[in-house]
């Protein structure tokens, strides 16, 4: 458990390479900020060791410009995810083995009396408050935009590649298309961050089951990570789980 002024939050976070990849390439943060509590999660993208060093790169570069900035919470989130953008364009500039790397990121800070939501790409965020599991936003991928425009169903989207990302830093981003999001939260609310080697495997109903215990933050992320892993993870997996004790 973590005090933030009048915040009583409980993290737990975990990650793992998964059954079939030689190598994990999500990267992960927690951060104390005077505008609040900051939480990152970016899933790499890139051959050899480009993935890796890709979301490690974006997740500290967000932070480092974050935390020098002062101002409305929407605007410095705004300007982290360019300063990010920049950081992982040029890493792929520097080495010919990073070139072309990309990764994800999903944001959330989180202030006394509200939260900040932030992404690019299929890394996701969801709450769960008053039993209900709820996806913020939608995933930046070409099968949710072929939905989103009307162009297949629900039922073709089931069997349509799910990895397509169409928003990535370092690759192609549209900012308009990232513009954080504000919202209001409630004591007992829960937060999860987590890439697509979760959701890919977990469904929402059983999400949804697993974040109604009791137990702490860490135990709840070290269940989903071994449930992962029990339906054979194909993907690298990385979770933060944050409940606000009291606010």
């Amino acid at each position: 458990m973590r005090l933030n002024n009048k915040l009583l939050l409980d993290v737990g976070q975990a990650t793992h390479a998964g059954k079939k990849r030689n190598k994990n390439e999500d990267y992960f943060g927690w951060f104390s900020t005077p505008l609040g509590e900051l939480f990152i999660v970016a899933d790499g993208m890139g051959g050899h060791n480009g993935g890796a060093i890709a979301s490690e790169c974006a997740v500290k570069s967000f932070y480092k410009y974050f935390s020098q900035r002062k101002g409305e919470p929407s605007e410095v989130l705004s300007g982290a995810l360019a300063f990010a953008e920049k950081a992982v364009i040029e890493l792929g500039k520097s080495n010919s083995l990073y070139y072309g790397c990309g990764t994800t990121i999903v944001v959330l800070l989180i202030s006394n009396n509200f939260a900040w939501f932030l992404h690019a790409g299929d890394s996701r965020l969801y709450i769960f408050s008053e039993g209900r599991l709820n996806q913020v936003g939608r995933d930046h991928s070409a099968v949710e935009d072929m939905l989103e425009a009307g162009l297949i169903s629900q039922k073709e989207a089931i069997n349509y590649p799910k990895n397509i990302i169409t928003q990535s830093l370092g690759g192609n981003i549209n900012y308009k298309r990232c513009l954080p999001q504000k919202f209001s939260f409630n004591s007992g609310d829960k937060f999860l961050l987590c890439t697509d080697g979760l959701w890919g495997v977990i469904n929402k109903d059983l999400l949804s089951k697993i974040l109604q215990s009791k137990e702490t933050s860490m135990n709840i992320c070290k269940k989903l990570i071994n449930l992962t892993l029990e339906n054979g993870a194909p993907d690298n997996v990385s979770v933060q789980l944050i409940k606000i004790i009291a606010k």
